[in-house]
């Protein structure tokens, strides 16, 4: 079976947060925002830095956009991009802070190419 790159990207996320954040997440518990994408979050063109300035009980520091125009989910694997936002995830639960990731990835995963460029995998 192939499992989309999407899936794949946000479970590997979702398993890191889980296992990294030991601070309690209450409501009390003052939010922080990872972003990952393509161009329509990327801090250029897209959604991502309106989002991050409409906040308006996070601090500017406390939403960090790494989204980066034509990136696909394989790329953010292969860039390092994805290592940095965990980085980033500890940074913020370091600093008291509940971090929240958006993935949004798509546009670009629609090129026609191998799938190893989309950062599929499959599980037999």
């Amino acid at each position: 079976m192939v499992l989309g790159a999407t899936f794949v990207l946000t479970t590997l996320m979702a398993a890191f947060c889980a296992k990294a954040a030991p601070l309690s997440a209450t409501t009390d518990t003052p939010l922080a925002f990872i972003l990952l994408g393509d161009s329509t979050t990327n801090p250029g063109a897209g959604w991502g830095n309106g989002f991050c300035s409409s906040l308006v009980d996070v601090p500017p520091e406390y939403c960090s956009n790494l989204a980066v125009s034509g990136a696909t989910t394989g790329t953010c694997f292969e860039s390092g991009t994805f290592d940095t936002g965990l980085k980033t995830i500890r940074e913020f639960v370091a600093a008291q802070r509940r971090p929240l990731v958006t993935i949004q990835f798509g546009h670009n995963d629609q090129k026609i190419a191998p799938p190893e460029s989309m950062g599929q995998v499959r599980i037999e």
